[in-house]
């Protein structure tokens, strides 16, 4: 199973679809989505959820990270990616206003897309205390040696570059660990771009997060995913202070 959430206007929607209600202003719900739809949570999602479907009561006992987990950096950082995953369509223009964008809706862009969800993906490892062999772990446990597996709460790592594409590749083909955590989205990977991207989107976005000792005022993004802008051409102008 996968946890997949999204913003939907206030309609009925089918009890098969797990439905949270979530009142309130636009940016408490895009953080909330934002957590909810974080490799980690996933990963315990599938740890802890037997059947395909999550039930509100199931959901309910995710570890989804209190509001007060975050500070204003943690939204200034958030709030912008957001809103250019969501904000596709003109549907959604009421809350993109509510979010403080006041541009058009951002254009569907597969690889910067990828790269803004790896950049979420690599805060949320961190605001939920994760290592960065433990963020290796939830991508692929086969990526971890069996002198790395001993102490998986250790942060030493036997790996100096987790990006070297075949040292990952021999510690995959050496690996016998009885299971995988993301088999579909890593073959579904390895078909359409030859490699796990996933998994290496986010270890390098981990990397330049960790570069900066996790400082988002004094984060630089990679060159395609810089925040508040727009493929578009919309500059950052159109936000309002969050």
């Amino acid at each position: 199973m996968a946890v997949i959430s999204w913003s939907v206007l206030a309609l009925p929607i089918s009890k098969p679809i797990g439905q949270l209600d979530a009142f309130g202003v636009a940016i408490d719900h895009s953080m909330l989505l934002a957590k909810l739809n974080s490799m980690v949570l996933d990963y315990s999602a599938r740890n802890t959820v037997a059947s395909t479907h999550l039930s509100e009561y199931l959901a309910k006992q995710l570890p989804v990270l209190s509001p007060e987990s975050y500070e204003k950096h943690d939204y200034e950082f958030v709030i912008p990616r957001v809103s250019e995953l969501t904000y596709t369509a003109w549907d959604l223009q009421p809350f993109a206003e509510d979010m403080g964008y006041a541009g058009p809706p951002f254009h569907w862009d597969e690889e910067r897309r990828a790269l803004l969800r790896a950049e979420l993906d690599a805060l949320y490892a961190h605001l939920y205390g994760l290592n960065r062999k433990q963020l290796r772990y939830i991508l692929d446990p086969a990526d971890l040696t069996a002198a790395e597996l001993e102490d998986i709460l250790d942060p030493w790592e036997e790996v100096t570059d987790p990006l070297d594409p075949d040292g990952y590749a021999a510690r995959a083909e050496a690996s016998d660990f009885p299971g995988e955590t993301f088999r579909v989205l890593k073959n579904k990977d390895n078909k359409q771009y030859g490699e796990y991207r996933t998994r290496n989107l986010v270890l390098a976005a981990w990397e330049r997060l960790s570069a900066v000792n996790f400082d988002l005022d004094a984060y630089r993004p990679h060159d395609r995913s810089a925040a508040c802008r727009s493929v578009r051409g919309t500059s950052a102008a159109v936000w309002e202070s969050v």
